[in-house]
Formats: C-alpha cells, structure tokens, sequence
C-alpha cells in the first residue's frame, strides 16, 4: 500500500456531479473490511496455533516426529 488513497480504485459508478455512487462503494468498502477481519482472524489463529504446538513439542514428540519424516526423505 503506498498510502495514497484513491477512491476510484474501489470501484463505483460516477454520479453526474462525479461523486462515486454511494451503494457500490459502500458494498467494496464492506468487502474490504471483510477481508481485513478474515486476514487478520487468520493471522491470529495462526499465532495461538504455533503456540500451542510449541508447548505441546517436547524432545520425545519431537524425535516421533523427526524418525518417520527423516524415513520418508
């Protein structure tokens, strides 16, 4: 993001006075927040995930782990 804001890039019909029509644009900035929330839900869940499984990973489970995929290589 180069932290210039266009409003023409969300999209939008252009009213007579070259407004952007308010209904697309509001429907692109709600599809925007959306995948903002969703991305950052991601993020999240990623980072309580790596470390629950950082705490689950002892030596003994990591060597379980490492034996078959050293194998499998």
């Amino acid at each position: 993001m180069t932290g210039d804001f266009d409003p023409a890039e969300l999209g939008g019909a252009s009213s007579s006075t070259g407004s952007p029509d308010a209904a697309p644009l509001s429907v692109r900035l709600g599809e925007l927040a959306e995948d903002a929330v969703t991305a950052r839900l991601a993020a999240e869940a990623e980072a309580i995930a790596q470390a629950q499984f950082e705490e689950m990973l002892t030596p003994e489970l990591h060597t379980a782990l490492a034996d078959p995929a050293a194998t499998r290589l």
